[in-house]
This record gives structure tokens, C-alpha cells and sequence, in this order.
């Protein structure tokens, strides 16, 4: 049973880190709608540091592609 709430709980790390970083994902938009682009490319920058450290999606998954499109487009203006 010990490995079952080990998976449990790693579930439910990477259930909670994949919804931080759709946060931070959130809030760089905000942050880019409101032309406050520094701090947009930190909150996208952050996003794509959860993502990357916890391994939750393949490069391949449109979250991921958005992201990259969001920096990219960031980068452009600064």
C-alpha cells in the first residue's frame, strides 16, 4: 500500500505543479496585455521553469507551444 500513496501524492504534485504554472502562464498574459512586458517574460519564464523542471508535458503539447510563442513574442519587444 506504501507505493500506491507514494503515487498518490506524486499525482497530486504534479496535478498542483501543472496548475501553478498555467497560473504563471496566466498571469505573464495579463501582464502583456497591460504592456508591462518585463514582468510578463518573468511570469512566462517561471511557467516554463515548473514545466521543464517537473516534466509534466511533452514539448510537443499546445501548452508548451504557446508558451514558447509567448517568449518568443516578448523577446521581439525587449
Amino acid at each position: 500500500s506504501v507505493p500506491c500513496i507514494n503515487n498518490a501524492c506524486s499525482s497530486q504534485q504534479q496535478e498542483h505543479s501543472l496548475e501553478l504554472a498555467t497560473t504563471y502562464n496566466d498571469l505573464g498574459l495579463c501582464y502583456e496585455r497591460l504592456n508591462d512586458t518585463e514582468e510578463a517574460m518573468t511570469m512566462y519564464l517561471e511557467a516554463q521553469r515548473i514545466l521543464s523542471t517537473e516534466k509534466l508535458l511533452v514539448e510537443s503539447h499546445p501548452q508548451i507551444l504557446a508558451l514558447h510563442r509567448a517568449i518568443d513574442r516578448i523577446q521581439r519587444i525587449l
